[in-house]
């Protein structure tokens, strides 16, 4: 008997110790609760306390839904354990086409700022899977219009009838011209860079004009007025043209016609300029002395001509000079001006 209440003993102990264990566990593994905000643009499907999920985990629940004009305010409960970026957006996921929808947040958080309790994410940054009436509504449009009448049928059966025979034996060209595209958007991805600083500086340059709009409209009209001028004048530049055509045409046959004489002169003008680099030093010295020359036959008057000789290169030579004066013929240092030298 005693065993007996030993062991009843032992296990009531165990269940006590059980149950704190249990309760010490959940309350710290169950944490605490953070409360998100999200404005969609329907709240088809959606429920509440449908799942909130992070990867399809779930992590919360949805506690209301509101309308908000043209908007739904949906109000989650998530757990505060679990992070979530800052810039989270909110995307409302069908597990497939009969059941209802959850709420998933997206992107996982790897590092960063967290969301804080009480953060409400706008509208641009949540997404609404398209309804299944609409999207059996596109497709019945779209067999509607390919399965309307007679005409419409043979249109797209040409179109196939076509794309089968540009196709037909084409493979490995396609496959290559895929791969090709394959290429070249792997080059665009990895210059992204440069992309991006080229959308930048266009945006830039766009800005400017559209700060700049009168001034580019002026220009755009100016350029549109000489445009116009020249389209108006464009007979006139054919005559001309034409002319220009006819002179280059006649000068041409002239030097073929004449090629002989032409080379005969080039070569007697070289053989001028020759002779005239050798005879540098006298033409010099014609240039320097004709301008007093020419200056002295501008003052002839009458039987005189007086010529200008400088001072500096008389004055020594008076006397000298009226000696000669004296034996020379009667009026003839008068006539050179030099009668009166010494005097």
């Amino acid at each position: 008997m005693r065993t007996k209440h030993t062991l009843r003993a032992v296990g009531a102990l165990v269940a006590v110790v059980a149950v704190l264990l249990t309760s010490g566990c959940s309350s710290v593994t169950g944490g605490g609760k953070m409360t998100v905000k999200a404005y969609l643009a329907d709240s088809a499907g959606l429920f509440v306390g449908n799942d909130v999920g992070v990867l399809g985990v779930t992590v919360g629940e949805i506690t209301a839904i509101e309308p908000a004009g043209d908007k739904v305010l949906v109000t989650m409960e998530v757990d505060s354990d679990q992070p979530i970026p800052a810039d989270a957006g909110a995307v409302v996921v069908a597990r497939s086409v009969a059941t209802d929808r959850y709420v998933e947040l997206t992107p996982v958080y790897r590092k960063g700022e967290k969301m804080a309790d009480g953060t409400t994410i706008p509208i641009d940054k949540t997404q609404t899977p398209v309804d299944f009436d609409q999207v059996l509504s596109s497709l019945n449009e779209f067999a509607t219009g390919i399965g309307g009448n007679k005409e419409t049928t043979q249109a797209v059966q040409r179109f196939i009838d076509a794309g089968t025979k540009a196709l037909q034996g084409r493979g490995p060209l396609l496959n290559q011209t895929i791969h090709s595209l394959a290429d070249g958007v792997d080059g665009i991805a990895s210059q992204r860079e440069d992309v991006a600083a080229t959308l930048k500086s266009l945006d830039v340059l766009l800005t400017t004009i559209a700060s700049n709009e009168s001034t580019a409209r002026t220009f755009i009209q100016q350029v549109s007025r000489a445009s116009k001028q020249l389209a108006d004048e464009r007979e006139n530049f054919r005559s001309a043209l034409r002319s220009l055509d006819s002179a280059v045409t006649e000068v041409a046959e002239f030097a073929v016609d004449n090629r002989q004489m032409i080379v005969d002169n080039v070569n007697g003008t070289s053989r001028l300029m020759k002779t005239l680099l050798s005879k540098q030093d006298r033409l010099e010295e014609v240039l320097r002395v004709m301008p007093l020359a020419l200056e002295n036959l501008k003052m002839i008057k009458g039987d005189r001509l007086p010529v200008r000789i400088d001072p500096l290169i008389l004055d020594p030579l008076g006397g000298v000079l009226q000696t000669v004066c004296a034996s020379l013929p009667l009026n003839l240092c008068d006539l050179i001006d030099g009668s009166q030298i010494g005097q």
